[in-house]
C-alpha cells in the first residue's frame, strides 16, 4: 500500500521508541462490495450440516467471492478457536481454486468441516465474545458478514446464573450498557463493525421449548447486536442456504425497541408492548398478559370473499372464518381470536404468532361491523387456515368482552362449505391470561372440528353451540 514519507516516519519513530504498531486494516476497492467473513461453527455441528456447509461455502469462495475477500473460520467450544483465514487471491472465478495458494488457505476450512464431531462437545458458541473474536483477526474495513452456526440458546457454564435453557431469557436490561453491570450480555464486550450483518444457523429448526421462546431468543439476539455496534442479526435459521445468504442486509428486520427494567432473567412469554421502528405493534416477549393496539391502528379488512372462495379448491386445508356480532360502542367492543394448537409439535397459532408449520391466520379481527346495529354480524371475518395431514386443537378466546356473544362459523372442507352459529353464553375477557386454565376458562371455548355430526364443542366450558 503506497505510504507517504511523513506516514514512514512516523512509523519508524514509534518503531524506534519500542511501540508495537498494528497493521492499517486494508481499504474496499473502488467501485466494488468486498466483504470479510466470520464463520463461528460449534464444536459439536453434525456431519451432514458440515458437508452442506464446506459444499456451499468452498463454491462461493472459488466462484463467488470477489478477489481480496476474506474468510475466517473459528471453531467454538469453551471459547473461540481460530481454525483458518483465506484471502480470495487474483485471477479468474474458474480458476484461481486450482492455485496453489488459494488451495493452501482452503485446506483447514476443508479438513474442519470434513471432521466427525465428538459427541462430547458442545453447541455452544459463547456469543457474547462474538466482537472480540472479530476484533482479533480482521484485515480489512470490508463490509463484515458474521455466520453462527450451533445453539441460539446461550448456556456457557461460566455464567450457568445467565443459562437460556428452559424457558429463560435474559431481560433487555441485561444487554443494555450499564455500570458496574454483571451480566456477560454487557460487560466486557467488543461492539461488532458498524453495520455488520449476522445470521444465525441454528442447530435445528425447533430448538427449545416452543415457537414463543424461539422468536424470543432471536429478538433477545437481535437487541444484543443492535446495542453492541450496531449490527444486525438478518434470520434464525435451520437452512445453509439461507444463513449464507445476507442479501437481506439492505432490508434488515426493524429495529428492537428496549423495555426498560432491572437485569436478569425473565420467563419467555409474550405480550405486546408499544410500537416499533417504522410505527407497527410490537412483540416483546418479556411475560404479562396480551396487549393488542389501538382501533384506530388496524388495518383495513383483507378481501374475505376472495380468501373463501379459493379455499373451495384447496383439497388439502381447511378454511375456518369467524365473525360475531358487533357491540353497540367502539369503547366496549368485543375481541373474540382464533387459537389453533397442532397437537404434535404443540405449535400455537394466534394473533402474535400468525404463521404456524401447518396453519396460518389470516387477519386479527378486532371487533365487527362496527356500532351502528348491535345485531347485525360484523362484516369482517377472522380467517385461519390448516393442514388436513396434521392434528389440531381449536379454540376460541373471548380476548374482550363479556356477557352473551353470539358469533358465526363458516367452514371450507373439500369444496363443501358448512355454516355453524355459536353462542358464548356467559363470557369473560381475560386478555389472554387463562392460556394454562383454558380447559375451565369461561374466556375460552373449545371447538370439535371439522364440523359434522354432531359438530359440537368440549363441554369442559360453559360457553357452548347454540
Amino acid at each position: 500500500m503506497p505510504c507517504s514519507m511523513p506516514m514512514l516516519l512516523a512509523f519508524v519513530m514509534l518503531a524506534v521508541q519500542g511501540i508495537t504498531v498494528a497493521s492499517p486494516l486494508a481499504k474496499e476497492p473502488e467501485g466494488q462490495a468486498s466483504t470479510e467473513v466470520f464463520l463461528f461453527a460449534a464444536e459439536a455441528t453434525d456431519s451432514a450440516t458440515r458437508k452442506v456447509l464446506s459444499d456451499k461455502l468452498l463454491h462461493r469462495m472459488h466462484e463467488e467471492a470477489l478477489p481480496g475477500d476474506v474468510f475466517h473460520l473459528f471453531s467454538c467450544g469453551s471459547g473461540h478457536k481460530p481454525v483458518g483465514t483465506c484471502t480470495i487471491p487474483p485471477g479468474t472465478f474458474g480458476v484461481r481454486k486450482n492455485r496453489g495458494e488459494m488451495k493452501k488457505q482452503v485446506k483447514p476450512f476443508v479438513t474442519w468441516l470434513g471432521a466427525a464431531p465428538s459427541e462430547r462437545k458442545s453447541l455452544e458458541l459463547n456469543i457474547p465474545e462474538i466482537g472480540k473474536s472479530v476484533a482479533s483477526v480482521r484485515k480489512t474495513d470490508y463490509r463484515s458478514e458474521v455466520i453462527l452456526i450451533g445453539d441460539p440458546s446461550y448456556n456457557n457454564t461460566l455464567h450457568d446464573g445467565w443459562s437460556m435453557r428452559g424457558r429463560n431469557i435474559p431481560s433487555d436490561s441485561s444487554v443494555t450498557k450499564q455500570a458496574r453491570s454483571i451480566s456477560p450480555f454487557n460487560r466486557g464486550v467488543v461492539d461488532l463493525p458498524a453495520n455488520t450483518s449476522i445470521t444465525l444457523l441454528a442447530h435445528r429448526e425447533d430448538f427449545g421449548a416452543d415457537h414463543v421462546y424461539r422468536h424470543g431468543v432471536e429478538r433477545f439476539w437481535r437487541l444484543f447486536f443492535q446495542v453492541n455496534g450496531g449490527a444486525k442479526l438478518l434470520k434464525v435459521t435451520a437452512s445453509v442456504e439461507a444463513a449464507l445468504d445476507h442479501a437481506e442486509r439492505n432490508n434488515p428486520p426493524a429495529p428492537v425497541v428496549a423495555v426498560p427494567g432491572n437485569q436478569g432473567m425473565r420467563l419467555a412469554t409474550a405480550e405486546s408492548l408499544g410500537d416499533d421502528f417504522f410505527g407497527e405493534p410490537v412483540v416483546i416477549f418479556l411475560g404479562g398478559e396480551h396487549r393488542k393496539p389501538p382501533l384506530n391502528r388496524i388495518v383495513p379488512a383483507v378481501d374475505v370473499e376472495a380468501i373463501l372462495s379459493q379455499a373451495m379448491s384447496w383439497q388439502n386445508y381447511t378454511t375456518y372464518a369467524l365473525r360475531w356480532t358487533a357491540d353497540e360502542e367502539v369503547s366496549s367492543y368485543c375481541d373474540l381470536d382464533w387459537a389453533v394448537v397442532n397437537k404434535a409439535t404443540g405449535e400455537e397459532v394466534f394473533f402474535a404468532h400468525p404463521r404456524g408449520t401447518s396453519a396460518q391466520l389470516y387477519r386479527d379481527i378486532r371487533y365487527g361491523q362496527g356500532h351502528s346495529d348491535r345485531r347485525s354480524f360484523g362484516s369482517n371475518f377472522e380467517i385461519v387456515k390448516v393442514a388436513n395431514s396434521a392434528p389440531h386443537d381449536f379454540w376460541i378466546n373471548c380476548f374482550k368482552g363479556s356477557g352473551r356473544i353470539e358469533a358465526e362459523l363458516i367452514q371450507i372442507r373439500s369444496g363443501v362449505r358448512t355454516t355453524q352459529a355459536i353462542t358464548f353464553k356467559a363470557a369473560v375477557s381475560d386478555g389472554r391470561r387463562d392460556t394454562a386454565i383454558r380447559d375451565t376458562s369461561k374466556s375460552w371455548l373449545k371447538l370439535e372440528l371439522p364440523l359434522g355430526d354432531p359438530g359440537r364443542p368440549s363441554t369442559a366450558n360453559a360457553p357452548t353451540l347454540r
